[in-house]
């Protein structure tokens, strides 16, 4: 590949180009990986291809886990470090990586994740109660059937019998996404949509909006595209990926610390039977975040335009 092959090219063009390096890395390393799976855990997918679909056995959840690993980096990190040196820049400067943000900015990040995670399980419960016509009937279904896979392969997830799985589950479910997923949908993507149209809100909501519907998890769509509207705005303000990625890992986190303690009785809390929020405290909540937000704004805006280099608005 030659360095700024993509520099002059149109945005269709980059996002093809996008589109194309993701999907080879991920075949090509999941291709690799899923030829490992026999010599290091006893499972042969090429003879046997539903031997994924057990996720009780202890050899077919390590296996399935060694193939989430490989998948969020190849699918998500590679392109995300790949792209920016097509383009002719640099990579660390390009994906805005290259200054740590100041403590003050992280604390309104944990701040603002905290007070914002009920309003998202409101927009979950929402999502949740969403109802098709007659007519769309076979496309609930498939869509129920798909939401009743990922429930069960993220049960399994945060089965954890050890503090070794607590910390390898944080590594596969906050860390890596945090970092991949924010390196292309915000890094890469978001940059892309809001240099073509020059209008960041529409940049941002569009990324947000691929975000949520690439993870095929239908009955979460709203939560995770408002998760994506935040981390989108969190990023374009600040000029720095690191932000959003800390949001991203407190919010993935949170869900498996909450559930290794809960299933070793350090807390009574039921991350999967979490009662209901009273509407004042939702309101408080609502208030609470727009006042966070608000302040993270102001803080980030040391002049007329932001670190992204756009006009702030």
């Amino acid at each position: 590949m030659k360095k700024g092959l993509l520099r002059e090219l149109p945005l269709v063009i980059k996002l093809l180009a996008l589109v194309t390096i993701a999907f080879f890395s991920m075949s090509f390393f999941t291709a690799i990986s899923a030829l490992l799976l026999q010599p290091i855990f006893g499972i042969n997918i090429v003879q046997d291809p539903n031997a994924l679909t057990n996720y009780d056995h202890a050899n077919t959840l390590a296996a399935f886990k060694f193939l989430q690993v490989v998948q969020a980096i190849t699918l998500f990190i590679v392109p995300a470090l790949v792209f920016p040196w097509l383009c002719g820049e640099n990579t660390t400067d390009y994906l805005k990586a290259r200054k740590a943000p100041t403590l003050s900015l992280v604390f309104l990040v944990l701040l603002i994740a905290y007070f914002s995670s009920p309003l998202l399980e409101l927009t979950n419960q929402v999502n949740q109660r969403m109802d098709f016509p007659d007519f769309l009937n076979r496309v609930e279904e498939w869509m129920r059937m798909k939401e009743d896979q990922m429930a069960g392969l993220t049960k399994a997830f945060l089965k954890m019998d050890t503090v070794r799985q607590l910390i390898f589950n944080l590594f596969m479910i906050a860390v890596l996404p945090a970092m991949g997923e924010e390196l292309l949908f915000r890094g890469v993507l978001q940059k892309l949509l809001i240099d073509s149209s020059r209008n960041h809100h529409a940049g941002i909501w569009i990324a947000a909006i691929i975000f949520s519907a690439l993870h095929f998890q239908f009955y979460g769509f709203l939560p995770r595209m408002f998760l994506g509207v935040l981390f989108g705005y969190l990023f374009y303000w600040s000029g720095n990926i690191w932000l959003p990625i800390i949001a991203h890992f407190i919010n993935n986190s949170t869900v498996v610390v909450v559930s290794y303690l809960f299933q070793h009785k350090f807390i009574n809390f039921d991350i999967d039977k979490a009662s209901k929020v009273s509407i004042e405290a939702y309101v408080a909540c609502f208030a609470i975040s727009v006042l966070l937000v608000v302040t993270f704004y102001r803080n980030t805006r040391s002049s007329t335009t932001s670190n992204y280099g756009n006009e702030l608005d």
